[in-house]
């Protein structure tokens, strides 16, 4: 946690190759600290690691075009810097989406480019909700339920930490509902839920209950398109089991 800033303030006043061969795990963004990376940067070379505690220094004040390319130089010494490649989807987020889910996509795919299993464990399930968030967040023209099947199919059902995570099983729910139309199977997921605390995935189990019901009702008479009535009355007699409801939740 500790021992690349010791590295730093050492004789050698660089990271070495140990710290060089994980993704870091704690940043200081203080200008005291900037100065310090800047100096070692220019007595001792660069490294990717350089660049990226500039780029998360730069990016914590706003500072986005030196951020990106402090990101881009990251990735340009290490094609499997994963905060490079997060930093990246986060400057995108609001100008480009679509390249966005991208950089997100590349940035779990670099998780396991580590021989360490340790950088699995750190990075895995937090990054595959926020990638998973982010893109079931988008309109379906930025990223397509396909993309987020894909994603699943690859990277969630091959991994036990994933598949058996809770917040992720939401997004799993959005994919059977609108890849594969499992609404029985939806809705029986949605009613033995039991998630233990919100998140950004959470405010969807409201709006997969909703489209479930709709598409079980749909079914039931033909697949008939519902009219607005229909879906009013839907919703009144199958409101959202207690156990999902999170409006109001903090």
């Amino acid at each position: 946690l500790t021992r690349p800033w010791y590295e730093l303030l050492s004789k050698k006043g660089t990271f070495s190759n140990m710290s060089l061969s994980v993704p870091p795990i704690s940043f200081l963004v203080d200008d005291a600290w900037v100065n310090i990376i800047t100096r070692s940067m220019a007595k001792n070379g660069e490294t990717w690691l350089h660049y990226v505690h500039l780029g998360i220094a730069a990016h914590h004040r706003s500072n986005f075009d030196s951020a990106e390319r402090f990101y881009e130089n990251a990735i340009r010494l290490n094609p499997k810097t994963i905060h490079g490649f997060r930093g990246m989807a986060l400057l995108h987020t609001p100008k480009d989406p679509k390249k966005a889910w991208i950089y997100y996509v590349k940035a779990f795919g670099s998780i396991h480019h580590y021989d360490n299993s340790r950088v699995a464990e750190r990075f895995e399930v937090s990054l595959a909700r926020e990638l998973l968030a982010f893109g079931i967040s988008q309109p379906r023209d930025i990223v397509s339920v396909r993309q987020l099947k894909n994603f699943i199919d690859k990277n969630v059902v091959s991994s036990t930490a994933l598949k058996n995570d809770s917040q992720i099983e939401i997004a799993v729910a959005y994919v059977n509902l609108y890849v594969h139309n499992d609404f029985d199977g939806v809705l029986d997921y949605l009613e033995q839920s039991n998630v233990a605390s919100t998140s950004t995935l959470t405010p969807i189990m409201l709006d997969l209950w909703q489209e479930a019901q709709w598409r079980r009702r749909s079914s039931s008479e033909g697949g008939k398109v519902l009219t607005l009535l229909e879906k009013v009355d839907v919703l009144r007699k199958f409101p959202p089991p207690p156990n999902i409801d999170f409006r109001g939740a903090t």
